[in-house]
């Protein structure tokens, strides 16, 4: 049986852009919401899991899923938008709420340009950004990965566990985010089967 991701649609807008292309590359998938009851362990060939972005922040949203999903599933998570801040949230960070919605493309600067989600990518990208709050400061046993006029942790990985975020989306970011989840999905053992769109 084939690997499959398993999605957690938080409520992002974007969320059409990622399951389109996941279908596009006949990836098998599976969506799921955030207060579904759902047994994770009896979940199946799950190699990876991806929390989208959504309205609000994590301290008003019912996220129970994004969180057992970080705390039972040993799989590779990527956080998008209001993933990225759940992730924050539950190693302890704060969320602030910024003085205006970002709405931009963003120029990120890389600062650890050698890890394998940004292979292909030179010291900058440009991720498309939808947001009005951010993370205060870097959570615990969290490594910086990106940084943005937008926000200082536009990216960040956790040292010991395959759990990497952004706080920009790159299901809707061109090129560089094209990459990006390449790189994420190889790193749940699943390989693209078209060439990039450029």
């Amino acid at each position: 049986m084939k690997k499959k991701i398993l999605i957690i649609n938080n409520g992002s807008k974007f969320s059409s852009w990622l399951k389109e292309e996941l279908k596009l590359q006949k990836i098998p998938f599976r969506v799921i919401s955030p207060t579904e009851k759902i047994n994770f362990k009896q979940l199946k060939n799950i190699s990876g899991v991806i929390l989208t972005g959504g309205p609000k922040k994590p301290s008003t949203r019912n996220l129970t899923n994004d969180y057992k999903a970080i705390e039972e599933l040993d799989v590779p998570i990527l956080g998008i938008c209001l993933g990225h801040q759940t992730i924050a949230t539950h190693f302890g960070a704060k969320i602030i709420l910024l003085p205006k919605l970002q709405n931009t493309a963003e120029k990120v600067k890389i600062t650890k340009s050698k890890e394998p989600i940004f292979k292909g990518i030179k010291s900058n990208a440009y991720l498309r950004e939808f947001h009005k709050y951010a993370i205060e400061k870097l959570p615990k046993d969290f490594i910086l990965l990106a940084k943005s006029k937008a926000t200082k942790i536009e990216a960040m990985k956790h040292k010991t566990k395959k759990i990497y975020s952004f706080q920009g989306h790159p299901e809707v970011s061109g090129l560089d985010g094209q990459l990006i989840l390449r790189n994420f999905l190889k790193m749940c053992g699943i390989k693209y089967i078209l060439e990039l769109k450029k």
